[in-house]
């Protein structure tokens, strides 16, 4: 069974979006959803794969893994 941590970030400028996306990418978030709040803002929420005795993957540890045999509120979420 996968468990996720879930996080969202309000952007209050989206034309800052790409940047502050990106920056959570580097630290192992994946993009689940964005949700249009008005024209110039939005909230996306994020995922980050955990480990069974909850710590954090990084996107980069899950691509190794799987060659050898990835202010809000967060929630753990299980998953099947």
């Amino acid at each position: 069974m996968t468990k996720w941590r879930y996080h969202s970030i309000l952007l209050h400028d989206l034309s800052l979006a790409d940047s502050r996306l990106n920056a959570e990418g580097e630290k192992g978030w994946e993009l689940v959803s964005i949700c249009m709040i008005n024209e110039s803002s939005a909230r996306a929420f994020l995922k980050k794969r955990m480990t069974d005795n909850g710590a954090e993957h990084s996107t980069q540890e899950i691509s190794a893994s799987k060659r050898q045999d990835s202010i809000a509120d967060r929630t753990n979420i299980t998953q099947s």
